[in-house]
């Protein structure tokens, strides 16, 4: 006798009128005894949401203490509960107990397995408490007592009779939504696996091999649902001093493992529930694969802000092809620029120009006989001094291939490939109707190489994974922008001012557009207009346009994405909500965004680059 009273006061120390810490009714079930299929829902299909009181309207009822109580046979305990009106404590207020037995049917007024209530009902004391005692018999067992309050949700303590050979774990299952990569919401159940470390052998670094495969534990339990609110299992009627390790997996709905956890070394203290936290943390997702991609760069402010002196060569030729496109009296002080400082003609034809601009000869040339014969030229011009502004806006369809399946030991994903194929862009100004304006797709091949051979634009990189985020590692990829302009030009804008088929090189058109006969005839040399204006104009805008390099043609990219699990197979699906830190050249910097997904024949998400 003086042993049991002995172990009841070493259960109830540092409690004053609780026995235990929180721990979910344990119900038998196909895994022996100790089998927990979580808490049992009523009626109602409230779930554990009895046990500590939620507000539900002004008034609520909230267990003092824990609402899982594990205690000693032929011992005794004390419940209580919180009575409140908008959180102020109601005073002489009747609240009503009662027992359960562990389907939730109303014992009758001798109890369950001669533990009983001393009374029905308690009222509240100037704290707002209602206490009630409960007398327990001399059986094994496991019931609940629910307390009733008008106007309030109904609470309930959750019962367990043991004695000094027994104990019992009251696992809490953590989940961090801050630093993992799903929500609660995303898992559906979770199961808590017990393995007896006396006959069997398994350990969190073995079971933590396979996570989603684990077989053969002494104990299985299941908590339905998992979330930040039911997340305890228990397991009653374990052997004093028996060791266990303790594993964890967290499902979705499809049934999918999507987070684990494990404790080694968990032994059983008689006659009380030790409580522990279980945290689960993500398992490893499967990045092997090529993932079709589309990125979006918006270069504005790189290009209008960088001061490389082959970019300001090019701003100066696209400046006079605007000037002398246009209507202003400064065309012939352009022309005279454009053919002594760029194309450099000797002295002898510099002269002779500076005299005409002077004496209005090629503004008349301009006004009379070129826009007469050739309009389209003045076209022409315009839209190549706006070549600039399309590629200031540029989408890439290319791949990402990941060549590992998984984060080696640092977390990282290594050598992993960058790819472009195509480049897309949009002509938002001067692009002529009927023309194709919107997304006009050009490979590398054709706009990206002096000779129509293909020159791949790839990179690799290394990538690190923290929580649900993908770090992508600063890359550089070589772009040609020069023959990036020089392409759209020949393949895209030359060709719909003059509404035929491409590629059109810029000389070629000079030479079918100028009206050469008559500007030899104006200017008395029969070989200027073919031999030296379209010949040297062709050769000055080609050289300038294709000459244009950023530090080697770097185009540097570090970002952020994250990846996705559509179907919870633990395989990503989907790169989403990439964004782009880029840098033309040494230091001009731009933004960039991109979406990707699995396989070469799905359509990613377009996406916005930030400003």
């Amino acid at each position: 006798m003086k042993a049991g009273l002995k172990a009841f006061f070493l259960l109830c120390a540092g409690f004053i009128f609780a026995c235990t810490d929180s721990a979910p009714m344990v119900a038998n079930g196909p895994g022996g005894s100790g089998f927990d299929a979580g808490f049992r829902k009523d009626a109602g299909g409230n779930g554990n949401r009895f046990d500590r009181g939620i507000n539900q309207g002004a008034r609520r009822l909230v267990v003092v203490g824990e609402p899982d109580v594990f205690v000693l046979t032929g011992g005794t305990v004390n419940l209580q509960v919180s009575y409140e009106e908008n959180r102020a404590p109601l005073v002489d207020q009747r609240v009503s107990f009662r027992m359960l037995d562990e389907s939730g049917t109303p014992a009758g007024s001798a109890g369950i397995q001669g533990s009983a209530l001393n009374s029905g009902s308690a009222l509240t004391n100037r704290s707002g408490v209602a206490s009630i005692r409960l007398r327990i018999g001399p059986t094994e067992t496991s019931f609940i007592v629910e307390a009733t309050a008008q106007g309030a949700m109904p609470v309930r303590w959750r019962v367990t009779v043991g004695n000094a050979g027994i104990g019992a774990f009251s696992i809490r299952l953590i989940y961090s939504q801050m630093n993992g990569r799903y929500t609660y919401r995303d898992f559906e159940n979770a199961e808590v696996f017990l393995f007896n470390r006396q006959s069997n052998p398994q350990n969190c670094a073995s079971l933590g091999v396979a996570p989603g495969q684990i077989f053969g534990a002494d104990l299985v339990v299941e908590r339905t649902p998992f979330n930040e609110v039911d997340n305890r299992v228990v397991v009653n009627n374990l052997g004093a001093d028996a060791q266990y390790t303790i594993a964890a997996v967290a499902y979705s709905d499809t049934g999918a493992p999507l987070a684990f956890g494990c404790l080694d070394g968990q032994r059983v203290a008689g006659g009380m529930s030790t409580s522990m936290d279980l945290s689960v943390v993500d398992l490893d997702l499967q990045y092997k694969g090529r993932f079709e991609v589309i990125h979006r760069f918006n270069l504005r402010n790189a290009l209008q802000t960088s001061n490389d002196q082959s970019l300001q060569t090019l701003n100066q030729l696209f400046d006079i092809l605007q000037i002398i496109g246009g209507q202003g009296a400064d065309r012939g002080d352009a022309v005279e620029r454009l053919m002594c400082d760029l194309i450099n003609l000797d002295g002898g034809y510099c002269r002779a120009i500076s005299i005409f601009v002077t004496n209005g000869a090629i503004q008349n040339l301009l006004d009379g006989i070129i826009a007469n014969e050739s309009p389209q030229l003045f076209t022409v011009f315009r839209a190549l001094a706006d070549v600039v502004k399309i590629v200031e806006e540029m989408t890439i369809v290319g791949e990402i291939e990941f060549v590992e399946n998984n984060p080696d030991a640092d977390g990282f994903l290594r050598n992993n490939e960058d790819r472009w194929r195509k480049f897309r862009f949009s002509w938002r100004q001067g692009c002529p109707a009927g023309q194709n304006c919107e997304d006009e797709e050009f490979t590398i091949g054709d706009i990206h190489s002096e000779n129509g051979r293909e020159t791949a634009i790839f990179a690799p990189f290394d990538a690190v994974i923290s929580g649900s985020t993908m770090e992508i590692k600063e890359h550089t990829l070589t772009v040609k922008y020069g023959l990036l302009l020089l392409g759209i030009a020949e393949y895209w804008v030359v060709p719909a001012i003059l509404n035929v088929n491409g590629p059109v090189t810029i000389q070629s058109m000079l030479v079918n557009v100028l009206p050469c006969q008559s500007i030899d005839n104006f200017l008395d040399d029969q070989s200027f207009c073919e031999d030296v204006l379209a010949a040297g104009l062709g050769e000055v805008l080609r050289e300038v346009i294709s000459g244009l390099s950023f530090s080697n043609d770097s185009f540097t990219l570090q970002g952020t994405v994250r990846p996705v699990d559509d179907d919870g197979d633990l395989v990503i699906d989907r790169l989403q909500g990439g964004i782009w830190r880029g840098r033309i050249g040494a230091n001009s910097e731009f933004n960039g965004c991109f979406n990707g997904c699995r396989g070469l024949d799905c359509q990613p998400d377009l996406c916005l680059p930030p400003q």
